[in-house]
């Protein structure tokens, strides 16, 4: 499913508007120096690589799920796949301890713990509201903080993030374009 199809069963363009905010990365944490020479999901199913995953029903979860399938990849093939952990830290501690070869989560997860990261995707993040909420003064007031150097700051300071031209709320299709 396209995700304008997915995100148009909750949004209407007429009554909301979408305020882009960052970009993330997302990929393979993996030992420092990426010692299996990781470059794919599949390269850990091929070589029989122990993964620990992401909890059912987290979006993480559902990319990992939509990456095995583009790459015609069965869950059951790969060692760990049913390891489940819930926070991207979680993910980095177990490959840090050696628990597991690789995982799937964020790269300012993976330099917390001084791993190597392998990028897998990038991911577009932003704020979705109603009109009403968007002029209101506390929505203006969020627009602003959002907008803001501190937040910029913040964002920029953290390894694989990346904050998105700011401008008024606009149209979410637009934003998906």
């Amino acid at each position: 499913m396209r995700l304008r199809d997915w995100l148009g069963r909750w949004l209407d363009p007429a009554r909301h508007v979408c305020l882009p905010v960052m970009r993330r990365r997302q990929g393979l944490i993996v030992a420092r120096g990426n010692p299996h020479r990781l470059a794919s999901l599949a390269d850990i199913s091929r070589r029989g690589l122990r993964m620990v995953n992401r909890q059912r029903g987290s979006g993480t979860r559902h990319l990992i799920d939509e990456l095995l399938a583009a790459a015609r990849l069965r869950p059951e093939g790969i060692a760990g796949y049913a390891h489940e952990e819930f926070t991207h830290e979680a993910v980095a501690a177990e490959v840090a301890t050696g628990q597991a070869d690789a995982g799937f989560g964020i790269e300012a997860a993976a330099a917390r713990y001084d791993l190597g990261f392998v990028p897998l995707v990038v991911e577009r993040y932003g704020f979705a509201m109603t009109t009403a909420i968007a002029t209101s003064p506390e929505g203006k007031s969020f627009v602003r903080r959002v907008q803001g150097d501190t937040f910029r700051n913040r964002l920029l300071a953290m390894p694989g993030y990346e904050p998105l031209s700011v401008g008024e709320p606009g149209s979410w299709a637009t934003f998906l374009a």
